[in-house]
């Protein structure tokens, strides 16, 4: 289909969706890979036309990755996930529960970072898989935490709320 106006096409909203789905790219690939994919990619077509799907193609073939539900969850859906959750640590145990959940409809699968705090300036990161509306997850831990945090390193496209402990 042909775009009759190009701000429906050419938006702050596209540019700026576009530029995050880059970037959590590189961090599901990893930079050397995501860096070979783009060179590669950009020797195949330079002074070519090329569209989403060439790239999708070229990032495959150089990552060796299935990337088309990445794809299709993030330029082809609309929004991004609403995270919220809670954390519960058990001294006797040395664990932490967190309990994670997204509350937009399509739920989207995405790995999620933990950031968990600690006196001292001291943290730990957690990553998982969260796939379902909601998921419980525990880790062992040392030490006696402060928060968690969604996200500590910026990596994901989402909107969220602060974790709370659970009294």
């Amino acid at each position: 289909p042909t775009v009759q106006n190009t701000r429906e096409l050419l938006s702050t909203n596209t540019y700026q969706k576009g530029g995050w789905v880059l970037h959590m790219l590189r961090h599901e690939l990893g930079d050397s890979i995501f860096i070979a994919g783009l060179r590669t990619y950009y020797a195949t077509f330079h002074n070519k036309t090329a569209s989403t799907n060439d790239f999708m193609k070229m990032m495959e073939k150089v990552s060796g990755h299935d990337l088309k539900p990445f794809f299709a969850q993030w330029l082809y859906g609309k929004g991004q996930p609403h995270l919220s959750g809670n954390w519960k640590y058990n001294v006797r145990n040395g664990k932490i529960t967190i309990q994670l959940s997204q509350s937009q409809f399509p739920l989207f699968s995405v790995p999620v970072e933990l950031g968990i705090y600690f006196k001292e300036a001291k943290r730990a990161i957690e990553k998982v898989k969260l796939d379902k509306s909601s998921g419980k997850y525990t880790f062992k831990i040392t030490g006696n935490p402060e928060k968690v945090v969604l996200d500590p390193e910026t990596w994901l496209l989402f909107e969220g709320e602060s974790f709370l402990q659970e009294r």
